[in-house]
């Protein structure tokens, strides 16, 4: 296993290689711009079986997109444009084709925007849903049971957490509902972390 984190004072993710004995090589940086990167993710969006990585990056408000070369390398960072003061990122697939789509919290434009994967690696353009004020930090999982992805996140401005449903119009154009629910939290969560679990029911 391989550790991977954002670096936002240097505008950089580090990545270490692991030994296999529980220790690591020193880290490479890689260059995300100018960009104060925040939140990172890790998933296979060109289908290849390497893994690859994506931030969200709060100065130029885009998502970097870093493909792995396979060989513990990567691929130099491809941006995209989505919102306003990125923080939270999340992968779900929204339409069923089995390509991973990127979920982004745009906490000063009020929204969560969604990138569909073409699954080579590349994204369309983002689509931004209302969610309240200030999303810091979103998951996905299937809440209503059709097999799709959804979309809950935790709104730092409000302390509530919307919820949004897929709900499909065509077989490759997906809808989220606007704000389905939301629930009310305790004052200020810290840290804002959001956990999904299962809990039998009573």
């Amino acid at each position: 296993m391989d550790i991977v984190n954002t670096n936002s004072d240097g505008n950089s993710v580090a990545l270490l290689l692991g030994r296999g004995d529980g220790t690591f090589h020193s880290a490479v940086l890689y260059s995300i711009g100018d960009n104060s990167p925040w939140g990172i993710i890790v998933d296979d969006f060109n289908r290849d079986g390497d893994s690859d990585i994506a931030t969200t990056n709060r100065l130029l408000d885009n998502v970097a997109i870093l493909l792995g070369n396979g060989n513990g390398t990567l691929k130099p960072a491809v941006p995209y444009n989505v919102g306003n003061y990125l923080t939270g990122i999340t992968v779900g697939d929204f339409n069923n084709d089995g390509k991973q789509d990127i979920v982004t919290d745009d906490s000063y434009s009020n929204t969560v925007s969604v990138l569909m994967g073409t699954g080579d690696g590349t994204f369309q353009l983002a689509t931004s849903y209302s969610v309240g004020k200030h999303p810091i930090t979103a998951a996905t999982a299937d809440f209503n049971g059709d097999g799709t992805s959804d979309i809950a996140t935790i709104n730092a401005g409000s302390d509530t957490v919307p919820v949004l449903l897929h709900l499909p119009i065509s077989p490759t154009t997906p809808l989220l509902s606007h704000l389905l629910q939301s629930l009310n939290l305790a004052p200020r969560p810290q840290p804002p972390q959001l956990l999904l679990l299962k809990y039998r029911q009573l």
